[in-house]
């Protein structure tokens, strides 16, 4: 099958998208909170950690679906990409890939001091996304330190089974999805940590 670049780069590029998405709101939105008092009120609340960060995802898990499915249906019916998997699998994709990166931008947005400082971590998160993710550089040619970096971005798998679903008509690979997943986890956990670590020291 002759694959165009336009039909390489779409599946790529849609993720790219989403995970820089997701990683700016989410880094903006608590540092916004901060700068607004809103914490304070949080801290004297009866939310949890947990409560607080599952309602940010949820609102913006919303929004980035909705982003995500038009992104998807330009790519396939306004550039004509293939589409020759299911459905179903590149729409778990596309929200684990959200989920890992809020998450990410979650404890980015607690290690910033500013919103200049988390959106600076965002640019740094999107020039990481494309120069390690495989969406240029291909991860197995990468240099053995330099290749780790890849694993802990979102993007990286998210791309793998794009093009699992959306090029090669296949399931994406166990691995990939577990990778997604352990990265929905372990940030999430990181957040919901340094979050309440937060809200008991100010």
């Amino acid at each position: 099958v002759s694959i165009s670049p336009t039909d390489f780069y779409a599946p790529s590029s849609i993720i790219l998208l989403l995970q820089h998405l997701a990683l700016t709101f989410a880094a903006l939105s608590l540092v916004r909170d901060r700068e607004i008092g809103l914490l304070e009120l949080l801290r004297v609340g009866p939310l949890s950690s947990i409560e607080i960060l599952t309602g940010k995802t949820i609102a913006y898990l919303i929004v980035g679906a909705g982003v995500g499915a038009a992104l998807m249906a330009a790519a396939v019916f306004a550039l004509d990409v293939p589409f020759e998997g299911d459905l179903d699998w590149a729409a778990a994709a596309v929200v684990l890939v959200l989920l890992a990166s809020l998450a990410l931008g979650m404890v980015l947005s607690l290690v910033s001091g500013s919103e200049t400082q988390a959106v600076q971590f965002a640019m740094l998160s999107l020039l990481a996304g494309i120069f390690f993710s495989g969406f240029i550089l291909d991860v197995d040619g990468l240099a053995e330190p330099y290749r780790y970096i890849s694993f802990l971005l979102p993007v990286t798998f998210g791309i793998r089974i794009m093009h699992d679903v959306m090029l090669r008509g296949v399931a994406p690979d166990t691995a990939d999805l577990l990778g997604l997943g352990a990265l929905v986890v372990g940030y999430g956990l990181l957040a919901v940590l340094m979050l309440r670590r937060r809200l008991r020291t100010e």
